[in-house]
Order: C-alpha cells, then sequence, then structure tokens
C-alpha cells in the first residue's frame, strides 16, 4: 500500500509539472500570437506609409515636369521679347 501511494504521489507530481508546463507553454503560444498581430499591424502602417511616399513622389514628378515645361516656355518668349526689344534703339 505505501508503495502504492508513492507512486501515486509521484504520479500527481508529475502531473502537476506536466500542468505547469502546459500552461507555460499557452502563455508564451499567447504572447508570441500578440507579438504577431503587433508585427502584422506595424507592417500594415508601413504599407500605408510607402504607398503615401510613392504617391507623393509621382506628384512631384508630374510636378517638376510641369516646372520644366513652363521654364522652357518661359524661356522662348523671353527670347522672342528680346528679338521684339531688339527692333528698338535707346537713344
Amino acid at each position: 500500500v505505501a508503495s502504492g501511494m508513492e507512486f501515486s504521489d509521484k504520479t500527481n507530481e508529475a502531473f502537476n509539472n506536466i500542468s505547469i508546463v502546459v500552461e507555460n507553454t499557452a502563455r508564451q503560444s499567447q504572447l508570441i500570437v500578440q507579438a504577431s498581430k503587433q508585427q502584422i499591424s506595424a507592417s500594415t502602417e508601413v504599407t500605408s506609409a510607402m504607398n503615401t511616399i510613392a504617391e507623393a513622389a509621382k506628384l512631384t514628378a508630374a510636378g517638376t515636369k510641369q516646372l520644366s515645361n513652363t521654364s522652357y516656355e518661359l524661356n522662348s518668349l523671353a527670347a522672342q521679347l528680346r528679338e521684339s526689344v531688339a527692333q528698338f534703339k535707346l537713344r
């Protein structure tokens, strides 16, 4: 009977230890899930920010092209103005 009680106590202790390990594993799994969710959220924010930057870059490129075209036109108009003014001589 004493041997059976000792075996029962050791079995109970083993089950308690297993239970503790399972609980710890479950807690760690929850932490991993939370960390994964945070990483997904951060990745989504980074993707959104990159899309915003890409859109801003497109707008900047379009604005730069328009500025270049306007500058070319202004340069052309200035050349025409110089030709027109060259006809007049100041005395």
